[in-house]
């Protein structure tokens, strides 16, 4: 495998993580009519920037070359992943 398919497998890897441990803390949740499909609202990333640091501080999240690259991906992974509304939702609304 090459190495750009090899990194692109890593940074999968870590938005699942990142996805996963933002479900676990109740930041984001799953439309409850769309499987796949994430909500947020006004949310503190504290919770999820302290298991990041910790994980980091522990050796758990090499691929990053600092803490706040770890944390700032992240918030990114965080802001990518969920809306505010469930898009599937608003065009049946619509419909």
């Amino acid at each position: 495998m090459g190495r750009a398919k090899h990194y692109q497998q890593e940074i999968e890897g870590l938005e699942e993580y990142v996805k996963g441990l933002v479900l676990r803390e109740g930041i984001i949740s799953e439309c409850p009519y769309h499987s796949g499909i994430y909500l947020s609202e006004d949310y503190d990333y504290t919770p999820v920037f302290k298991i990041i640091a910790a994980e980091y501080k522990s050796g758990g999240l090499s691929h990053f070359s600092s803490q706040r690259e770890a944390t700032d991906f992240a918030k990114s992974t965080i802001d990518d992943v969920a809306g505010e509304e469930c898009c599937s939702c608003e065009k049946w609304k619509h419909s």
